[in-house]
């Protein structure tokens, strides 16, 4: 299964309510997501970190889009030291998602990453359309 080229949201500091990152990735034509976040936590509180999910079907902007209000998945990232803790996830069987993260205390900063994937016959199609493009 091909996966496309990693894509990066934009960073978040000082995270404290839910905060979502600014890409909302869609999966019609390509199936699953693989995702990436990275929490930076501070030296104190011992706080952890939610990783929240959630879906829509629409196509508008962000911010005017219809999400869903029950989430799709949620993830606990356990404080464990200071360093710096990442947790990787799939989505698939939605049409286009969010990903939002919490916490009680602040933490320092998030990052969130993603590949798409295409599936077998997507992407064997778009290679042979890709190959008769050169041949002609």
């Amino acid at each position: 299964m091909p996966w496309g080229n990693k894509q990066t949201a934009t960073q978040r500091s000082n995270v404290t309510e839910q905060m979502f990152f600014d890409q909302a990735p869609v999966l019609a034509d390509e199936g699953i997501a693989h995702c990436q976040v990275t929490i930076a936590f501070p030296p104190s509180p011992a706080d952890d970190a939610i990783v929240r999910v959630y879906a829509t079907l629409d196509d508008a902007p962000m911010d005017d889009a219809d999400w869903d209000t029950q989430l799709f998945a949620e993830y606990l990232i356990e404080k464990v030291s200071d360093a710096t803790a990442r947790l990787s996830f799939t989505v698939s069987g939605v049409y286009r998602f969010r990903v939002g993260v919490q916490s009680a205390g602040t933490l320092t900063r998030t990052d969130f990453s993603f590949r798409l994937s295409r599936q077998p016959e997507q992407a064997a199609a778009r290679q042979q359309s890709s190959s008769r493009r050169r041949a002609g």
